[in-house]
């Protein structure tokens, strides 16, 4: 595998944490963490270049004793993960759909979890409870997004209008060039499916949460050494994605994000759980906040 293909899944990996403070934006950071939550990860990619192998296909097709048996298996995992792909695809696209078929107001709740600490002024555990206002084209034009802690104390506060985000706790604001889409995947699964593409095993079953069906994926990122990033305890040997749909709703009801460390333990870098996803009418408090801009 090409070292250049092999770095995304350590970018993956250093910028998954940023992904965890966007404000589900894509690829536009909040203002709130933009100076301070942005470290320059360079250095890091250039001295330590693990490369991401093949998975069960790769000890398969190692296997001395069976390579005729070891080719069969390994095309029918790969028809199999093709599979796999081909239908995260479609969920995806009929969730985001379905989502974005009407215009107004979209209230979104989610709860993210950490076993990390992430270094930033967020919590590591914390409730993010968004507004967002949808046009016709599935963009949003305004937001009014707040940060509460465990205990549900409002940690920080921000608002989008005018294509300009204004954080009112601290006072940043950051200028953008129009309405942004909003992922309601966090670009996740997008990874999901590049690593499927660079030689990992896609996996696909029907799993059970709280009694409710759910479409699981889950894909095992490999290095081919420990890789050493900063905030996890020990060295990681591999990471592993996972994302869950309500059979029910075919929303995306969870995302989870964890390290595989040289010990054989894990680490949670991050769980998204949806708590909230509905149209609704603005709360007037947030109509003025939205007025006022402050």
């Amino acid at each position: 595998m090409k070292t250049s293909k092999n770095r995304r899944l350590i970018m993956i990996s250093l910028f998954a944490l940023l992904l965890v403070g966007l404000m589900l934006l894509g690829v536009r950071l909040s203002p709130a963490l933009a100076n301070e939550f942005y470290p320059d990860h360079s250095d890091l990619v250039e001295t330590n270049e693990p490369h991401l192998i093949n998975d069960m296909a790769t000890q398969i097709a190692e296997q001395p004793d069976a390579e005729r048996e070891s080719e069969d298996q390994e095309s029918a995992i790969n028809a199999s993960t093709l599979d796999a792909a081909a239908l995260l695809k479609s969920m995806v696209q009929d969730f985001e759909n379905n989502t974005f078929s009407q215009s107004g107001w979209l209230h979104y709740v989610y709860y993210l979890e950490s076993d990390i600490p992430n270094g930033v002024t967020l919590p590591q555990n914390y409730y993010c409870d968004g507004w967002f206002l949808i046009n016709k084209t599935g963009n949003v034009t305004q937001h009014v997004i707040s940060y509460y802690d465990n205990a549900r104390n409002l940690n920080q506060r921000e608002i989008y209008k005018d294509n300009t985000f204004i954080n009112l706790t601290t006072n940043d604001k950051m200028e953008t060039e129009g309405p942004y889409k909003l992922k309601l995947d966090f670009g996740v699964t997008r990874y999901m499916l590049e690593m499927q593409m660079e030689g990992s095993i896609l996996n696909h079953e029907v799993s059970t949460v709280d009694e409710k069906p759910m479409t699981q994926f889950s894909v095992i990122g490999n290095y081919d050494k420990p890789t050493v990033f900063g905030n996890t305890s020990q060295p990681v040997e591999s990471v592993r994605v996972t994302t869950l749909f309500d059979q029910a709703t075919g929303a995306i009801s969870e995302i989870a994000y964890v390290y595989l460390l040289v010990d054989g333990t894990e680490e949670l870098f991050y769980k998204v759980q949806t708590s909230t996803l509905e149209w609704d009418e603005l709360p007037q408090e947030f109509v003025k906040l939205l007025e006022d801009g402050e």
